[in-house]
């Protein structure tokens, strides 16, 4: 693996994680300025994970500006990694992992790839023909 691949890989990593802890603090007031933050806190939490790692992937892709689809995997998996094991850190030992988390980890890793996928920097852009009109 080349070491700047690894090393924009990285940068987008950081990039979810800086976007996640602002995603956070802002669905974290919008909750809190609500009659009753646990009606949304569990939807803004999910959608703050989901968009933080769409994030990660398209700028590791931007920085690459090449293998988008490798970019976005490599990023979400390591983000997806860094998620799951924060949660079994902050989980009792006696709760098992239910398997709405799993689908949790798997969307985090597929919404990275997509995220590297579509930021690839399109290349020159394909001039139209113009035909004559007759």
């Amino acid at each position: 693996m080349q070491t700047g691949f690894l090393k924009n890989s990285v940068k987008g990593f950081l990039v979810a994680i800086l976007s996640s802890g602002i995603l956070l603090l802002l669905f974290g007031w919008i909750c809190y300025t609500r009659e009753d933050p646990s009606a949304l806190s569990g939807i803004l939490g999910r959608a703050a994970l989901y968009i933080s790692a769409f994030l990660g992937g398209f700028f590791a892709a931007r920085f690459n500006r090449e293998k988008g689809l490798l970019s976005g995997l490599a990023t979400g998996g390591a983000f997806m990694l860094f998620v799951a094991l924060l949660s079994m850190l902050l989980r009792g030992e006696s709760e098992p992992i239910r398997f709405m988390t799993w689908v949790m980890f798997l969307l985090i890793l597929l919404v990275g790839t997509v995220g590297g996928y579509l930021g690839v920097p399109s290349g020159k852009r394909r001039k139209r023909k113009n035909k004559k009109k007759r």
